[in-house]
């Protein structure tokens, strides 16, 4: 069986044109613009395209959670199992371990910056896989006054319909803690405005350009 999945996994190709680095050079931007890449976890649908990146890029610091990474880049056997492509992983990775030292935020205790200033912090929404994180966006670009705040989700819930329902995605290690999880989004969704981005809604890029703000119902 362990051998099948691996075979699978390692077949799993995109074109040329499909890859991330052609996608960026779309939006006009190259692998060495990034100032950093952000994991949320190592899922094959999210850390597909690291390899790719780190190849192109190798400086660039790529972000995740201790834990995950203590779960999951320690095992890739174990990873490639739980639906990562661990046989694609690149090798040398410049890797920036978070592990919740900062100041709380929202209902959440604990933070992790990812940059200097704090507009882009991590917390935690493990439930999906242990160590998930979701990533909270301050965008001052809009002028004086309050930030608008992003928050994305990565797979900590598929969609908004779920996390209104509070309703878990039906791909969980731990569904009670991921459960906990929706609860602190819809929390902090009450505590503040905030769009919320789920990385598998298909109206996520609607949202986005609307800058639609989700709250949680009563």
């Amino acid at each position: 069986m362990l051998s099948y999945l691996t075979t699978v996994l390692s077949e799993l190709q995109l074109a040329p044109e499909d890859g991330i680095v052609s996608q960026l050079a779309k939006l006009g931007v190259k692998p060495t613009d990034l100032q950093a890449v952000v994991l949320t976890h190592l899922h094959h649908d999210h850390a597909g395209g690291l390899e790719e990146i780190v190849e192109a890029a190798p400086e660039v610091p790529v972000y995740i959670s201790a834990s995950h990474w203590d779960a999951f880049g320690k095992h890739p056997t174990y990873a490639a199992v739980q639906g990562c492509a661990s046989n694609h992983w690149p090798k040398d990775i410049n890797l920036r371990l978070l592990n919740y030292d900062g100041k709380p935020v929202g209902p959440w205790t604990q933070s992790d910056s990812i940059t200097k200033d704090g507009q882009v912090m991590a917390v935690e929404t493990p439930g999906h896989v242990p160590g998930h994180i979701s990533v909270i966006v301050k965008d001052w670009s809009g002028g004086p006054g309050a930030p608008d705040t992003y928050f994305i989700t990565g797979d900590a819930t598929y969609s908004l319909e779920l996390l209104e329902r509070g309703e878990p995605d039906g791909i969980n290690q731990d569904p009670m803690t991921a459960f906990e999880s929706l609860q602190l989004i819809k929390k902090f969704s009450e505590q503040q405005k905030v769009v919320v981005l789920p990385s598998h809604d298909v109206n996520t890029s609607m949202i986005l350009e609307e800058r639609r703000q989700y709250r949680a119902k009563q």
